[in-house]
């Protein structure tokens, strides 16, 4: 398994949310991800944080690269390329 730390700017958060929710799902599940947690920044209503858990880095290059996705992304009115990160889990504590 593997994360990733995705951070976008859009062009109007629900727009984003809705297609995220819809059109995105499918996508994500068919190139292997096994879940999101998506973050919208308190102060920058428009900047989003999500949290994807992913099958292996290969399949994350896999989704990144299709057509569909880069389509979707501007439909959800995405502004700009993500910034991403690839993050090693070391542990996991609980409150």
């Amino acid at each position: 398994m593997m994360h990733v730390l995705v951070q976008i700017t859009v062009e109007d958060f629900e727009r984003f949310w809705s297609g995220f929710q819809t059109r995105g799902l499918p996508l994500r599940q068919r190139h292997g991800s096994r879940g999101a947690r998506v973050f919208r920044h308190a102060d920058h209503a428009n900047r989003v944080t999500i949290l994807f858990t992913w099958e292996s880095r290969a399949h994350l290059e896999r989704f990144m690269q299709d057509p569909e996705v880069r389509a979707s992304m501007q439909q959800g009115g995405t502004l700009g390329p993500p910034a991403i990160t690839y993050l090693e889990q070391v542990g996991e504590l609980e409150a």
